[in-house]
């Protein structure tokens, strides 16, 4: 994986390969596997801007303790 990172795959495969690239745990709700993404991520960013910038266009909310990282689906109002 390079610097930048073209998505068209489901957001739990883009979590996945996060994790590998930032060594970090992530941590996400069921019905995210079927969540389909679309776009590019700049990986120099680092792992807490990057999945700040997928929680822009995906309806999900994430959380970071203890040095794992959360990615839960946003409740509807």
């Amino acid at each position: 994986v390079g610097s930048e990172m073209c998505i068209r795959d489901r957001l739990s495969i883009v979590l996945e390969q996060l994790h590998r690239y930032y060594g970090k745990e992530i941590i996400y709700d069921t019905g995210i596997e079927t969540m389909p993404m679309h776009g590019k991520l700049d990986l120099n960013e680092g792992l807490q801007k990057v999945l700040s910038t997928i929680a822009i266009t995906a309806p999900v909310t994430i959380e970071e303790k203890n040095n794992i990282y959360y990615v839960h689906m946003r409740k509807e109002n």
